[in-house]
């Protein structure tokens, strides 16, 4: 998941690079300009409703980071000698630690999300302004 964050997060880097140094440049090529406004349209047009395919990849990662964790908590329960509340606390410990990092994953995602290009477009333009 983070792999998946930071990928998005380079994504929009290099989108907010090409319509601030690129695009101006050149007359007819638009496409980050046109892009970030079919965004904006869609985000409308669903109305705050997330794409499909989006979800179904937070979920694909749930289910292999939960299906990890019962095969590793299956493993810790028949190969320790501890007793077994010691290993219910242990086991109930890492499932919260689990979900504490899955949510704060799916947050950061939504937060990245939800208006990337105000954040790098600023980020750029002071690049640019230091340069002149």
């Amino acid at each position: 998941m983070a792999q998946l964050i930071d990928r998005f997060a380079w994504t929009f880097v290099i989108a907010s690079y090409i319509k601030t140094f690129i695009e101006p440049q050149t007359r007819n090529i638009k496409w980050e300009t046109r892009l970030k406004i079919y965004r904006e349209d869609d985000k409308k047009a669903l109305k705050g409703k997330e794409p499909g395919f989006f979800i179904y990849q937070r979920l694909t990662f749930f289910i292999i980071i939960i299906t990890d964790y019962f095969a590793a908590s299956t493993y810790f329960w028949h190969s320790n000698t501890l007793s077994s509340q010691i290993r219910a606390i242990f086991i109930f410990i890492g499932f919260l630690l689990t979900v504490v990092a899955y949510v704060i994953m799916w947050r950061k995602v939504n937060k990245l999300n939800s208006d990337n290009t105000k954040w790098y477009d600023k980020r750029w333009e002071s690049v640019k302004q230091r340069e002149l």
